[in-house]
Order: C-alpha cells, then structure tokens, then sequence
C-alpha cells in the first residue's frame, strides 16, 4: 500500500496569528490552531 499525498491550500483570515501556529495529527486528521493577533488600542480619546 503506497501512502496518500494531499495537499491544499487555505487563505487564512487577517486576524491569525501565523506565528502562533500549533499542529496535532490524529487518527488521520491534521488540525492546526492558531491565536489572533492582538488588537491595538487606540490612543488617546475619541
């Protein structure tokens, strides 16, 4: 039996946080997870 390749790719949404990035394979299933970015807080008033 010959192992499967897959490969995709998936636009991620402006708020991920690339570096974060943690990946776990399981039962056959690739989940990777990452953090938002933090917001910055406006200075000053309004």
């Amino acid at each position: 039996m010959r192992p499967r390749k897959y490969h995709e790719v998936i636009n991620l949404p402006e708020e991920a946080d690339v570096k974060t990035a943690k990946s776990v394979f399981n039962n056959g299933i690739l989940e990777i997870t990452f953090n938002k970015k933090a917001q910055s807080e406006p200075k000053g008033r309004e």
